[in-house]
């Protein structure tokens, strides 16, 4: 768990702590399965890795091998930092308006607004995956676009926007089928 520095209810501690415990859970997931999509690319591949590489599509653009590695290597950015037991980043709660989150490039810390200990468990794992992607660098050179708005940008631009890979992860990890792997 991250060090939460503020003194938060015991609820909204909970829903922090389940968020994260989730998104590690959907990072795990695609990182294996991403990993098994790498090592099948030129062959045949498995009916698991054909839906990575028709969700890869849906959230980047494109599924060639350069988008496959670099949403790997994303992703696992992410793990590293969400599963380090809080000592590259902390959580506070904090005043930043209708925002759920906010983190700063290269920062250490998550800002949880308000909107954040209301909204659904769906919401509430992509943002803590989302804020964790800015910590790694994500939105560092490009504009952020939420919610699947950056289907008409180029490939690059949503490999580095942190809403498509946070929404690729969660996508991946909540499907059933791949809870077993």
């Amino acid at each position: 768990m991250a060090k939460i520095i503020e003194n938060l209810p015991a609820k909204e501690i909970k829903k922090i702590v389940h968020a994260q415990e989730i998104a590690r859970e959907y990072l795990k997931i695609a990182i294996n399965l991403l990993e098994v999509a790498r090592e099948e690319y030129s062959g045949q591949l498995s009916p698991n890795s054909q839906i990575i590489l028709k969700t890869l599509q849906k959230h980047f653009g494109k599924n060639n091998q350069y988008v496959l590695k670099s949403a790997l290597k994303t992703i696992r950015k992410i793990a590293n930092v969400l599963g380090d037991d809080g000592n590259k980043y902390r959580i506070k709660a904090a005043n930043i308006g209708n925002k759920m989150g906010r983190a700063m490039f290269l920062g250490r810390t998550i800002k949880l607004g308000t909107p954040f200990f209301e909204t659904n468990l769906r919401n509430r794992v992509v943002t803590i995956i989302h804020e964790t992607g800015h910590i790694v660098g994500l939105n560092f050179l490009v504009p952020e676009l939420y919610e699947g708005k950056s289907k008409n940008m180029p490939v690059i631009y949503r490999l580095y926007n942190a809403d498509d890979v946070a929404l690729f992860a969660y996508e991946i990890g909540q499907r059933k089928e791949f809870k077993q792997v």
